[in-house]
C-alpha cells in the first residue's frame, strides 16, 4: 500500500479540540445567561464584527507593522508560548533578511508561511529575523506559566531552548536567572523572559504581539481557568494606559497546527480589546458572556443545553463568527451533519480562517475510510485558499487511491511546476514524480 503524504495535516491542520478537562459534576452554582434587566436585549445584528484582516494567521505577517516602527526602536512585548526564535538556515539568511526589510504584505504571505511552496522564512523564525534587522531595542517575553520566578530552573530552561533549536551554543550561554524569570542577549538586544505578574518597567515606544498559543498553554476548562477571565487577567497585568503603545498585532496559530481552531474566538475578542482597552475594566459584553455559558456547559457535557444555548446565541449575534462556530460544534455533537456544515459555512463566510476546520473533517473522514467525504472537505478548504499546494497534493493522493488517475495527473502536473523550497521541502518534487509514475 502506498505510504501517503500527509504533510498538509502538519502544516494546516489543527488538533480536534483544545486541551479541556471534563468535570464529572458541576459546582453548586452554574453560570447562566445574564438577565435582560442587567443587559438590555441587543438588536438582531450586534456590532461585534471583527475585521478578519486584523487576525494574522502567522506571526510572520506582523513584519510590516514592526518594520514601520524601525526608526523608533520600540520595545516588543511578546505574549506567546512560542518565542519565534528558531534558527534560520545559513542558506536562507540573505533571502530572509531581504524579505523582512523590504517584502510587501503579499510577498510575506507567499514567502513567510509554511503553507506555500517556497518559504524564505517560517513564522517560528520571525522574531529572530526581526532582531537581526534591528527592529527592536528590547524584548519582554511573557511566559505562559503559573509558576513563580523562584521555582524556575535556569539550567532546564537553557537545555529546552537549545534542544528545541531556538538558541545556538553561544546564545544559550548568555541566558541567566533574573528576579522576574530569565534574561539573555540576542543579536546584541536584551531579551527578558518574565513570569506573569512580574512585568518590568518600560519607557519609550512599545509594540505588543499576542499569540493565541499563550492562552492554549494555560487553559484547562471553564471551571479551573475560565477563558475570558484568563484573557482579562493576562492583559490587565500590562499597564496598558501607561504604555506608549504604537502597534498591537495578533497571531492565530491555526495554520501551523499550534493552536486548535476552537480557541480562535480569542483572537476576535482580543482584537476588540486592542481597539477598546477600557473593556478590561468593564463587564464583558453580553455576547461574550453567552459564549462563556456555552463553554461552561460543554465542560460538564451538558450537550443538549449547549445546543439550545448555541442556537439562541447564534441567532442573536448573526455576525459573530465564534458563536456561529459554537453552533457548528454543538450540531456535530448531536450528529446533525448537514446542518452543522451549513453553520460552518456561515462561520467561514464571516472569518475565512475557520476554513481550517474543513481539514479536521478531512482527517476524520480519512480515519473512517471515507475518501469521497475527504475529497469534499479538501475541496471546501481549497475554495478558501486556492494557493495552498498541500491541499491539491493530498487530493491527488486520494484520487489515486480511488483509481482516478486522470484527475490525479491534472493536479500533479500543476504541482510539479511549483518552485518547491530546496531547504524546507526538498523531497516533494521527487515525491510528486513518483506519484505521476503510478
Amino acid at each position: 500500500m502506498r505510504t501517503l503524504m500527509v504533510l498538509f495535516i502538519a502544516l494546516a491542520l489543527t488538533t480536534f479540540g483544545c486541551q479541556r478537562d471534563n468535570e464529572s459534576t458541576p459546582p453548586p452554582v452554574a453560570t447562566s445567561a445574564v438577565p435582560d434587566t442587567a443587559h438590555p436585549e441587543p438588536p438582531p445584528t450586534a456590532p461585534e464584527v471583527t475585521d478578519p484582516s486584523a487576525l494574522l494567521e502567522f506571526a510572520s505577517l506582523a513584519i510590516p507593522q514592526w518594520r514601520a516602527l524601525n526608526n523608533e526602536q520600540p520595545t516588543l512585548v511578546l505574549i506567546s508560548q512560542d518565542p519565534f526564535l528558531q534558527l534560520i538556515p545559513e542558506s536562507r539568511h540573505e533571502a530572509a533578511a531581504t524579505l523582512v526589510r523590504n517584502g510587501s504584505a503579499e510577498e510575506l504571505r507567499r514567502h513567510a508561511a509554511p503553507d506555500r511552496p517556497d518559504p524564505h522564512l517560517l513564522p517560528s523564525q520571525v522574531l529572530r529575523a526581526a532582531l537581526d534587522a534591528g527592529f527592536f531595542s528590547r524584548v519582554i517575553w511573557i511566559l505562559p506559566t503559573k509558576e513563580s520566578p523562584q521555582t524556575l530552573d535556569v539550567e532546564i530552561f537553557r537545555r529546552q531552548l537549545f534542544d528545541s533549536g531556538l538558541l545556538d551554543e553561544q546564545e544559550v550561554q548568555t541566558l541567566a536567572a533574573d528576579p522576574r524569570g530569565f534574561r539573555l542577549t540576542l543579536a546584541g538586544i536584551p531579551l527578558e523572559a518574565v513570569v506573569p505578574g512580574h512585568f518590568p518597567e518600560i519607557s519609550g515606544p512599545v509594540a505588543l504581539h499576542v499569540d493565541l498559543g499563550f492562552f492554549q498553554a494555560l487553559y484547562r476548562n471553564e471551571v479551573k481557568s475560565p477563558v475570558f477571565e484568563l484573557m482579562r487577567e493576562t492583559l490587565s497585568e500590562l499597564p496598558m494606559e501607561d504604555l506608549d503603545l504604537r502597534a498591537a498585532t495578533l497571531s492565530m496559530g491555526q495554520g501551523e497546527g499550534r493552536v486548535s481552531v476552537d480557541m480562535r474566538f480569542l483572537g476576535h475578542r482580543l482584537a476588540r480589546i486592542f481597539t477598546e482597552p477600557g473593556m478590561l475594566t468593564r463587564p464583558q459584553p453580553r455576547a461574550w458572556h453567552e459564549h462563556g455559558d456555552i463553554l461552561y456547559l460543554a465542560t460538564f457535557l451538558e450537550m443538549d443545553r449547549v445546543l439550545e444555548t448555541a442556537r439562541e446565541a447564534a441567532a442573536r449575534w448573526t455576525d459573530d463568527a465564534p458563536l456561529q462556530f459554537e453552533l457548528y460544534r454543538a450540531l456535530r455533537t448531536r450528529r446533525a451533519g448537514s446542518e452543522a456544515l451549513e453553520a460552518l459555512a456561515r462561520t467561514v463566510a464571516l472569518d475565512p480562517g475557520y476554513a481550517v476546520e474543513y481539514l479536521n473533517l478531512a482527517a476524520l473522514a480519512r480515519t473512517r475510510e471515507l475518501p469521497d467525504q475527504e475529497l469534499r472537505m479538501l475541496e471546501m478548504a481549497a475554495a478558501e485558499d486556492s494557493r495552498n499546494p498541500f491541499l491539491p497534493l493530498r487530493m491527488a493522493e486520494v484520487y489515486l487511491e480511488l483509481g482516478k488517475a486522470l484527475e490525479a495527473a491534472e493536479l500533479l502536473r500543476e504541482l510539479a511546476d511549483l518552485p518547491w523550497s530546496e531547504v524546507h521541502y526538498p523531497w516533494i518534487p521527487q515525491y510528486i514524480a513518483s506519484l505521476m509514475e503510478d
